[in-house]
């Protein structure tokens, strides 16, 4: 697919399936890189083990050595994603952080849900804006399938202006396969969730990649968004660091 056709698939449906966008061997070690993080550190506050079989790791770049930046800040500088996010985000758009979801054999669907902060809460009096302030690349770093717990997406949920109702088993999902180094980019406002890993055997590992706007304030508590840290941030390439204009001090 060309980048209109990306484009026009994202402004239709609202999300747009990019298959091997990077190798599949750097996803994969990726994936077994941040395994290992996620394993040694269960007491981190920017880690949520929760659930055994399901597991979540905010700031990525936090955890890593710099000298696997390389490596990992592809899937935040990948030429695509830049240029669709600038086409919906505008001039001056930025990075939020980098996150890891370990979804394991046995792990139970996630909720569904948008990923804009006027939409975690039902009982928001007002609709979604129609501009766009987020976009979430979600890089799968394990081949994603239907057994393994594929991320599913609601197409047009974006121009519902309203979140998933709880009370409701919506029946048109569809499921966003893909080899490991493919992406899945999605319009902020898209319902979509994690589906149950139903395999005995199969680990999926996504990197979920989100890009905002620049006149949003990520600094804001109310969020609840991880930033990179300062000295962190000094590391990344000189890309990484336009990207990264808003930080939290160490």
């Amino acid at each position: 697919m060309n980048i209109e056709t990306l484009k026009t698939e994202l402004d239709e449906y609202g999300f747009v399936l990019i298959p091997d966008l990077i190798p599949s061997s750097d996803a994969e070690r990726m994936a077994q890189r941040l395994m290992e993080i996620m394993d040694q550190i269960p007491d981190s506050p920017d880690f949520s083990g929760a659930q055994e079989t399901s597991q979540h790791l905010r700031g990525v770049f936090n955890f890593l050595h710099p000298s696997e930046f390389d490596l990992f800040e592809q899937i935040a500088t990948n030429p695509v994603l830049l240029e669709l996010a600038d086409y919906k985000l505008g001039d001056g758009f930025q990075l939020n952080t980098v996150a890891a979801l370990w979804r394991k054999p046995g792990a139970p669907i996630g909720k569904l849900h948008a990923d804009l902060p006027m939409l975690t809460r039902r009982e928001t009096p007002f609709p979604t804006p129609k501009v766009c302030f987020l976009l979430n690349c979600l890089w799968m770093l394990t081949d994603f399938t239907k057994e393994n717990g594929a991320t599913r997406v609601m197409p047009f949920s974006h121009h519902a202006g309203i979140p998933p109702r709880a009370e409701i088993e919506y029946r048109h999902l569809v499921t966003v396969e893909g080899r490991a180094g493919s992406v899945v980019v999605l319009n902020g406002p898209v319902w979509h969730a994690a589906w149950s890993n139903t395999t005995n055997d199969q680990q999926r590992m996504g990197a979920p990649v989100p890009f905002h706007a620049r006149w949003m304030d990520p600094t804001d508590p109310a969020l609840g968004w991880c930033l990179h840290k300062r000295s962190v941030r000094d590391k990344f390439s000189p890309e990484m660091r336009e990207l990264t204009q808003h930080v939290e001090d160490d």
